[in-house]
């Protein structure tokens, strides 16, 4: 129509785009209050890039699988793939499974373990939170070398030969 509030795509005096505005405020200004704002097609018509108007942005596969999903739900100052999945706070906290990273990494899950693996060597080591139990796990061998329990019992284990510290009453001293 002749009325530029009307029109789906504005193009002002000064050469900038407006689409969903009369009035943009950038070179390209695309306006949306709900449902997706920006969607980039790939092979077989799939969505490859979807921006939406509540700050989430998809990216997807050919398969229509989603490989990348970054949500800012009002906040701002972080990234949240998915709900918890992974979360990046803006004073650098990593959270794997929390929302809320108390500290540099936090891993939270219902048997949490990272493993920690030299790609030179093949060699692989699981740490591993299970109950009131904090173990050092050897993949290859498929045995804990560490284990520490909330009651202060630590077991080291060696070629086969277990040792047992229990040091809920006691002072260990090093090189004592």
């Amino acid at each position: 129509g002749n009325n530029p509030a009307d029109d789906h795509l504005c193009i002002n005096s000064s050469g900038s785009v407006g689409s969903g505005t009369a009035t943009p405020e950038t070179a390209l200004t695309v306006l949306k209050t709900s449902g997706n704002v920006f969607n980039v097609k790939g092979q077989g018509n799939a969505n490859v890039l979807n921006i939406g108007a509540t700050a989430v942005t998809t990216i997807t596969g050919a398969s229509g699988g989603t490989i990348f999903n970054l949500t800012n739900s009002g906040a701002g100052d972080y990234m949240n793939l998915g709900t918890t999945a992974f979360h990046v706070q803006k004073d650098g906290k990593v959270g794997i499974g929390t929302a809320s990273p108390a500290t540099t990494l936090h891993v939270e899950s219902s048997l949490p373990k990272i493993r920690l693996k030299d790609s030179d060597s093949g060699t692989a080591y699981d740490l591993i939170q299970d109950t009131d139990t904090f173990k050092i796990h050897e993949v290859v061998n498929n045995r804990d070398l560490f284990t520490m329990t909330s009651g202060a019992v630590i077991t080291l284990s060696s070629g086969g030969s277990l040792t047992k510290f229990d040091t809920s009453n006691a002072v260990v001293v090093p090189n004592g």
